[in-house]
């Protein structure tokens, strides 16, 4: 077995490089986005990354884990691992391990509809998507401050059970730090009276607010991704039948 804080200092330094890279990932969008504003192809793309970069980096990878690190041989010695014996082997069907990643390749898959290169034949209005810049750059950027607050708390961490804590907080966070809001949507700026049904992008996707729409498939997707992600760690073992999958959603099948 590997000292604990040998083992917190591995998994903090892993967790750290892809931290780092969602945020350079993240920064390149945005300066994209600021710099494109006549180019709406552009901006829905980088938008799309920005949606998607956040979970595709989510640190749950066995060198993000404390509990990994601290075992020489994971894969030899998994029914060792005390965050086995509460929450299934992770690589089993029916562990908290494997349900959170089912639930981010589930959200993966539905943002890929965010955006299928169709055409938007309108003038760009400038204003209305400096405006929409200006409210995703903030609200990435506070999300980034958060993380680093939390890198700071998985630092000082004395035991597992701490570490854990603040690890859930970290994924969650990074999922809440996507840009969803209709104050982050170009084509709601635009839509200064509330009128869906002259919106543009519900032409192609839906409207928003109704059921089976690529953005309610999102929002949906992101809730499931949500509660697993409280799985990760809560006191028991989740009952991860309780978990509304997506089979169980009209959209889905």
């Amino acid at each position: 077995m590997v000292e604990f804080e040998e083992a917190k200092q591995l998994a903090n330094n892993s967790i750290a490089r892809s931290l780092r890279d969602i945020d350079e990932d993240n920064q390149q969008c945005i300066d994209t986005m600021k710099s494109c504003a006549d180019d709406l192809k552009m901006w829905l793309t980088m938008k799309q990354g920005l949606i998607r970069q956040p979970v595709l980096a989510l640190p749950i990878l066995h060198d993000h884990d404390i509990y990994c690190q601290r075992l020489v041989n994971p894969k030899a010695l998994c029914v060792t691992c005390p965050y086995q014996q509460q929450h299934g082997d992770c690589h089993v069907t029916g562990s908290n391990h494997l349900a959170l990643v089912s639930a981010r390749d589930q959200y993966l898959i539905a943002t890929m509809d965010y955006y299928n290169d169709e055409i938007y034949d309108c003038e760009i209005d400038q204003k209305a998507m400096k405006v929409t810049n200006n409210y995703i750059e903030r609200h990435v950027g506070k999300y980034r401050r958060r993380r680093i607050k939390i890198m700071a708390q998985l630092e000082k961490a004395k035991t597992e059970h701490q570490w854990s804590q603040h690890k859930q907080r970290l994924l969650l966070n990074m999922v809440q730090s996507v840009p969803l809001n209709d104050i982050h949507c170009y084509f709601c700026a635009l839509n200064s009276e509330g009128d869906c049904y002259k919106c543009s992008y519900a032409k192609h996707h839906g409207y928003c607010g109704d059921h089976g729409s690529d953005y309610n498939k999102i929002k949906e997707a992101r809730t499931i991704l949500t509660w697993a992600i409280k799985g990760y760690y809560p006191e028991k073992k989740t009952a991860i039948a309780s978990l509304p999958y997506f089979e169980d959603l009209d959209w889905w099948n």
